[in-house]
């Protein structure tokens, strides 16, 4: 019994140290966090040029608008060199939605916050401030 005991203790002592000082122990990109882009707005009367930063392992993005925040039923779908997009044709004095998906190929999508930009205005609201 006590050989028994000593070999489970000693094979779960090395399930759980296995690794330790090990360079495959070390996080790779595709277990870090990612965190979500953050979305900027330029607006004009009857335009929204909305952009972002460039985001690691992407492999394009999908801009979604529309408006109504709970209702982005306008996409477009864009290239990993794609740093933003210029929304034309829109109504003037209108809030318009905005949410950037990132796409990757190792990891789940990430989804930005949703941006309400209103035409013909220079300032920019988050949902917060729109009581979204």
């Amino acid at each position: 019994m006590k050989n028994v005991l000593y070999t489970i203790v000693t094979i779960i002592s090395i399930s759980l140290f296995s690794g330790c000082g090990d360079s495959s122990s070390t996080p790779s990109s595709q277990n870090a966090v990612a965190f979500a882009p953050q979305l900027n707005a330029s607006p004009a009367s009857n335009e929204i040029q909305v952009s972002w930063d460039t985001y690691d392992n992407a492999t394009g993005y999908v801009l979604s608008w529309g408006i109504s925040s709970s209702t982005l039923d306008n996409t477009e779908e864009l290239t990993a060199a794609q740093t933003q997009y210029i929304n034309t044709g829109l109504d003037e004095s209108t809030i318009y939605y905005y949410r950037l998906t990132v796409l990757l190929e190792s990891q789940e999508d990430v989804v930005s916050e949703v941006l309400a930009v209103k035409t013909g205005e220079s300032v920019q609201l988050m949902q917060s401030d729109v009581g979204i």
